[in-house]
């Protein structure tokens, strides 16, 4: 996991191809350039869903996971405490891992909590356990996937 600033995104470049362009869309966001829904940056390897919702109690949050897409979780607007866990102790699977979707849950106390709001940013790998969307209050919220 990375989690840091949109100051500090070119340190980041170095990741790959897909993850520059997911960063130039990032930048692009951030000012304000983002509508609600699905936008394909480049198609099956890079996309991001941009939602505005209220947010969820803790308590209703789930752990979920990827296998082969990495996740850059941004908060354009709002404030959205993202859950993370370093490892799967102390978790239940919830259902079997969905390999259409990418998507695999587990529940389990949530303790770890990393503030998106103004321009900090995380990035998931694949693997790495995470529950966005956190919150008492309207959520403006990007996430942009990325193949890994």
């Amino acid at each position: 996991m990375i989690y840091d600033s949109l100051p500090q995104l070119a340190r980041y470049r170095g990741l790959g191809p897909r993850f520059a362009l997911a960063f130039d869309y990032l930048v692009q966001a951030a000012r304000g350039d983002c509508a609600v829904g699905r936008r394909e940056i480049l198609p099956g390897e890079v996309w991001a869903t941009v939602v505005r919702k209220p947010g969820r109690p803790a308590a209703q949050a789930r752990f979920e996971y990827h296998e082969r897409y990495a996740d850059i979780q941004f908060c354009a607007a709002g404030r959205d405490e993202l859950a993370w866990h370093d490892g799967r102790t102390g978790l239940k699977p919830v259902g079997a891992f969905d390999p259409a979707s990418d998507n695999g849950l587990f529940e389990g106390e949530l303790q770890r909590f990393l503030p998106l709001h103004g321009v900090r940013f995380a990035i998931l790998f694949p693997g790495e356990l995470h529950a966005p969307h956190i919150g008492e209050w309207e959520i403006n919220r990007i996430c942009i996937k990325v193949l890994a």
